[in-house]
């Protein structure tokens, strides 16, 4: 069974590096100095994020190339319509060509930024399409708002327009690309890791050329915070910050969250 390298995209708070720790786990390459080039796990994604920072960087230099300024698409001002249609056109990077070869090299890898759902029709030309595809992470965007909520990201209800607005700008933006290229891919709903996990350990596995079982998906309900566990499992996570240390730790072990 040939492994496909992966490019994992979606809006940030969607599944996604839960997603991208499955290929993680099955010894896809992520980046050279992983120590050092990948944000620690942390409450919010105790799996990892799995964004690269040279990929990031890469994606940054690209927005900056068209006139977005900002280092992300989801936290500051919307990228325009036409900055976004004018990223395919920009002349590829010499250093960025080499990012590539550098993961050819070792392949099978995985990347996953949520900039990629923009910056797609960039990179893909330097793709090879017998060998790469695209998975698609979607989540109910009421659930995308409610981790920005915890996240800090957003401050109250009233941003919940804006994030479904950018929810959807870079789903649609995603989407187009994949449409126009005819790029591989495949498409899968948060939701379904809880729904069908066994169905979904099947579908990843079978289109990348994986042999996943449901228990490969590291997907667990406590991680869930939209789910009534893990809503419970928050109010306790903050009610133990008024604790003394020794039994802070005590409860965290018992509860899983440490």
């Amino acid at each position: 069974m040939t492994r496909k390298n992966v490019i994992v995209v979606g809006m940030p708070r969607s599944g996604t590096s839960m997603t991208s720790h499955i290929f993680a786990k099955s010894g896809y390459f992520a980046t050279d100095d992983p120590d050092h080039e990948l944000p620690l796990g942390d409450a919010h994604n105790p799996l990892g994020y799995w964004e690269a920072r040279p990929l990031i960087e890469a994606n940054v230099q690209v927005f900056k190339a068209v006139g977005y300024q900002h280092h992300n698409t989801w936290l500051f001002d919307p990228i325009s319509d036409e900055q976004a249609a004018r990223i395919p056109a920009v002349p590829v990077f010499a250093a960025h060509r080499e990012l590539v070869a550098r993961y050819d090299a070792k392949a099978p890898w995985i990347w996953k930024d949520p900039r990629l759902c923009f910056t797609l029709g960039y990179w893909w030309p330097l793709m090879n399409p017998q060998t790469t595809a695209v998975l698609l992470v979607r989540r109910n965007v009421d659930q995308i708002f409610n981790s920005f909520l915890r996240m800090g990201w957003v401050k109250s209800e009233s941003d919940r327009v804006r994030i479904a607005y950018l929810t959807a700008a870079h789903i649609a933006a995603a989407e187009s690309v994949i449409a126009r290229l005819s790029i591989p891919h495949l498409v899968i709903k948060y939701e379904d890791f809880d729904a069908q996990p066994a169905h979904m350990a099947w579908r990843i596995g079978d289109f990348f050329g994986l042999g996943l079982s449901a228990g490969d998906l590291g997907y667990r309900t406590i991680l869930n915070h939209s789910s009534i566990v893990g809503k419970l499992t928050m109010q306790a996570a903050r009610g133990l910050r008024f604790l003394p240390a020794g039994l802070k730790a005590s409860l965290r072990r018992c509860m899983r969250l440490g």
